[in-house]
């Protein structure tokens, strides 16, 4: 029996972040993670730039909660139509023991290319 190989639209794509924070005093962190990327074209016959950044402040409110204020822009130069998303985020992190923590995040778009809102609820555990 004969046939054709089969098709797959399966594509590769890379990117490098670099995240950087720097002590501004014991409790006031400033963050930053630049990120360049190589996506995946919408039809999926190459790849194209995308880039941006996120920063922010963080803010040791008590020893174990932390609360940070960032912002994020985005760009994707994809041909079938480059876009920009912007946002506006907020979150706490609750740090229950040196191997446990909570967090809690809020993002509004603040352009038409962002989702309104995000929310997301997690934690961490270190084995």
């Amino acid at each position: 029996m004969h046939g054709r190989p089969r098709r797959s639209a399966m594509d590769w794509g890379a990117g490098v972040l670099l995240p950087v924070t720097y002590s501004l005093s014991d409790a006031v962190q400033f963050e930053a993670t630049p990120e360049l990327d190589a996506a995946v074209d919408t039809d999926r016959r190459g790849r194209h730039a995308a880039y941006g950044s996120a920063a922010g402040i963080g803010w040791k409110i008590a020893e174990p909660v932390t609360l940070t204020g960032e912002v994020q822009v985005l760009r994707d130069d994809d041909p079938q139509g480059a876009s920009t998303q912007a946002l506006a985020a907020l979150s706490v992190a609750y740090s229950a023991s040196d191997d446990l923590q909570f967090d809690l995040f809020g993002a509004g778009g603040l352009n038409r290319d962002t989702p309104d809102v995000e929310i997301a609820a997690g934690f961490a555990r270190r084995f």
